[in-house]
């Protein structure tokens, strides 16, 4: 295979067999109405942004409903009519909350690819991407409902390839900002990509190109039941879907989602009340241990400082920037009160706050939430 994306190699790693019947068989995806208004949002802010770029302008918010028009009729957009109005209130929400810098802004869906061992071509599509002397700023679009968190954003593979792709077309890049835009939840999250993380995705997406050659020599393309096949395309043509265990078996349609929920409502109701009375006997007779797991009520130690005034004016008594810890975590205060000048002075300021929680733990272990 010459060919290669992101897109490929995350698919074949999620399940060889959808890869094959996408990428090697070629058989035609199932509609999904979830992908179709993820592409007709892509397509409405890439419009969006292309406008802003060619006026010149940050912000033109009162074009927006003619674009979301033009990109939900124009061709069929793979939804019904009755949609319309939530696109369209989404659309609204990121033109109110998002500007463009035609100073910076160099790419729009912007294509960009590489040669591997002069027989692989690598592509990759940036939703939209900035350059800013020796940085690259790059943002990928999200229309799922999931808010990934910083950690997510920071470990996110597939932006590292995008950076990685970006030193290709743009050598004097040096400095990588990349960014996921929850557009339903109008949350940017970003973080920093070093040099060093950024060289390391070559050898990563050689190593999975391996394996799907391999693959293919081999023509062992095998099934991974799961939680993917709620999503995926290819479900109801796959071998291994009778074979899906039932803890694991995905939500297909509105009627699963509708069964599965009723059911955890169920579940969660048992579990309410026999909590409640493993709260009762616990409170009496402590705590509870049942296969490698204790149950009870377990002391958290806490204590708070009410005076802040007093506060940073002890620390600055002492040579100590009080801002850094007008906002302390554990770390921070037990650096503070390991200090001897400062120890017993600031635990007169300390208020206990302990408390009992109920909840599990691994025997001997850490707490889990009960």
């Amino acid at each position: 295979m010459r060919d290669y994306s992101y897109s490929r190699l995350n698919l074949f790693e999620s399940c060889p067999a959808a890869f094959h019947m996408k990428y090697v068989q070629k058989l035609p995806e199932a509609a999904s109405d979830a992908l179709a208004f993820g592409g007709l949002m892509h397509k409405i802010i890439a419009a969006y942004n292309q406008h802003c770029l060619d006026c010149g302008c940050e912000t033109d918010i009162t074009e927006m409903p003619a674009i979301v028009q033009r990109c939900f009729y124009e061709n069929s957009c793979g939804l019904t009519s009755d949609r319309f109005s939530e696109v369209l209130a989404l659309a609204q929400q990121f033109a109110d909350n998002r500007t463009v810098d035609p100073r910076t802004l160099v790419g729009i869906e912007e294509w960009v690819q590489a040669w591997l061992q002069k027989k692989h071509l690598f592509r990759g599509i940036i939703d939209r991407l900035d350059i800013r002397g020796e940085e690259a700023i790059i943002t990928d679009y999200k229309t799922d409902y999931q808010l990934r968190t910083q950690a997510d954003v920071e470990s996110d593979f597939q932006l590292a390839v995008y950076a990685w792709l970006i030193t290709k077309e743009y050598p004097q890049v040096n400095q990588f900002t990349v960014r996921l835009d929850f557009i339903r939840h109008n949350v940017v999250r970003e973080a920093k990509l070093d040099a060093a993380r950024v060289a390391q995705v070559e050898g990563q997406i050689l190593g999975l190109i391996s394996q799907v050659e391999a693959a293919i020599a081999k023509g062992k393309f095998p099934a991974k039941p799961g939680h993917f096949c709620g999503w995926c395309a290819y479900s109801s043509q796959c071998p291994a879907a009778d074979n899906i265990p039932a803890d694991v078996r995905p939500i297909a349609t509105a009627d699963d989602a509708k069964a599965v929920a009723e059911e955890l409502a169920v579940l969660e109701r048992k579990i309410s009340v026999r909590k409640e009375a493993l709260k009762a006997y616990c409170n009496v007779n402590g705590a509870v241990e049942a296969n490698g797991l204790q149950y009870g009520f377990f002391l958290v130690n806490s204590a708070a400082i009410e005076n802040v005034k007093e506060f940073a004016r002890l620390l600055t008594s002492h040579n100590i920037d009080p801002a850094p810890y007008l906002s302390a975590n554990m770390t921070k205060s037990k650096k503070l009160l390991s200090n001897p000048a400062l120890c017993d002075e600031l635990k007169a300021l300390l208020k206990d706050k302990s408390y009992t929680s109920f909840k599990s733990k691994k025997a001997g272990g850490e707490d889990n939430a009960a």
